[in-house]
């Protein structure tokens, strides 16, 4: 019996979402269980794996608790709450927590415009190629997959972004992805080129240029992405000063380097992995998002941020495995960076499903230390309001990426969708 794809939507968000909220919420095309298959792990090898991590075992395991920035306003009016595990919708997290921005359409907007920008401007199509694909090829890709991609982490990872600073963040995003597909297809030396160029694309032109002043030889990409830079500085203007640190972040990204050597321990790889992922920038746009001043670096939260980052790598790393690794096999790509692959190594795991097991193991192991960590911020009299609104606020970000790992077909493909 065929059953469509509204019935199905409809029968999930029956259980997803408040019927008050429903208007607010995105159809979803597909869902991927990217732990099917994966055995539990034996009491030997969980504590095997748990015993080579820096824990207070000795203190009572709680998740996350409820967060309190949810009865802040700029939630509240930009965001509604899901509820995935109930809809049966795969949700490998102790964390029951999750909002979907209402502004989404307004993101697929402005992800259409400007990788159609990206796709139709002569720099992209010639000055930008390397090899075979250009920045063009890329966003003419992923112009036509805008309802399954990565357009999607624009609704669940910031749901306190108003339409404005959601519109700004998915232009970030546009950049990043556009980068990240052309950057992991080349050598060392052809990356430092891409580096150069791409950044010389974000920088605004130079006030005395009176070329640019007038208008000539700026091309609409171009124009549009200095208003878009120019965007971040107006609304720090007004309220933060989050945008200045997106583009700082952002350029961080495009500027990090290849691996140069074998990892020798999770640590070190983790290190690499959280620049890698844009850990920080993520967190970034979630400061960004709040029209906050906190300070991302200050050294009461550090530790939270810190336990974020790994979070960030284990879950990105679960979703994007099996993916990653058959574009490395088919030589699609240059390097294997994933935390799947790293544990198995670590932990000398017999294959990828028990490393996957692993992982998923070491995942929920820092979501019991984010919980530990975010009630002693609570309970401290150090720690401000606006650093308790922004942690709280990462760890939507945490449950938004795994969400979409799930519910954007970019990791699984159509081969692994599930029947619902």
């Amino acid at each position: 019996m065929h059953i469509s794809g509204s019935f199905i939507f409809s029968k999930i968000l029956e259980d997803l979402v408040a019927p008050e909220d429903a208007e607010f919420v995105s159809p979803i095309h597909y869902i991927y269980d990217y732990m099917s298959g994966c055995p539990d792990l034996s009491p030997t090898q969980t504590s095997d794996i748990m015993g080579g991590l820096e824990t207070d075992s000795g203190k009572k395991q709680r998740p996350v608790p409820r967060l309190l920035v949810d009865d802040k306003p700029v939630i509240q009016q930009n965001s509604v709450a899901l509820y995935p595990a109930p809809a049966g919708i795969p949700w490998h997290t102790t964390i029951p927590l999750l909002r979907h921005n209402k502004h989404w359409a307004s993101a697929v907007s402005m992800a259409r415009k400007l990788l159609t920008l990206f796709s139709e401007d002569d720099t992209a199509n010639t000055t930008l190629r390397r090899g075979s694909k250009s920045y063009a090829d890329i966003a003419k890709i992923e112009l036509n997959a805008l309802d399954r991609n990565w357009c999607l982490f624009l609704f669940y990872l910031w749901p306190a972004a108003d339409e404005r600073r959601l519109e700004l963040i998915t232009a970030a995003i546009v950049f990043v992805f556009i980068f990240d597909d052309v950057w992991e297809m080349k050598n060392e030396e052809t990356i430092r080129i891409i580096q150069k160029e791409f950044v010389a694309c974000l920088k605004l032109p130079d006030p005395g240029d009176v070329l640019a002043q007038d208008g000539e030889n700026v091309t609409p990409l171009q124009e549009m992405i200095s208003t878009i830079i120019r965007g971040f500085e107006e609304e720090d203007s007004e309220c933060g000063n989050g945008g200045k640190d997106v583009i700082k972040w952002l350029i961080e990204f495009i500027n990090h380097p290849p691996p140069t050597k074998e990892f020798e321990t999770l640590r070190e790889f983790l290190d690499y992995r959280i620049d890698d992922a844009a850990a920080q920038f993520v967190f970034a746009c979630v400061k960004f998002s709040l029209r906050s001043s906190v300070q991302m670096d200050s050294p009461r939260i550090e530790k939270f941020m810190k336990i974020a980052s790994d979070h960030v790598c284990y879950a990105n790393d679960l979703g994007s495995h099996d993916k990653e690794k058959k574009a490395y096999i088919r030589g699609d790509v240059l390097y294997f960076i994933n935390a799947v692959d790293m544990v198995k190594k670590v932990f000398h795991l017999p294959d990828d499903d028990a490393a996957k097991s692993a992982t998923l193991v070491l995942q929920m192991q820092t979501e019991i230390e984010l919980g530990r960590e975010l009630e002693r911020l609570r309970a401290s009299s150090d720690v401000t309001v606006e650093e308790l609104e922004y942690v709280e606020s990462v760890v939507y970000a945490l449950t938004g990426n795994i969400f979409c790992s799930v519910v954007m077909s970019r990791y699984g493909g159509e081969d692994t969708k599930l029947e619902i």
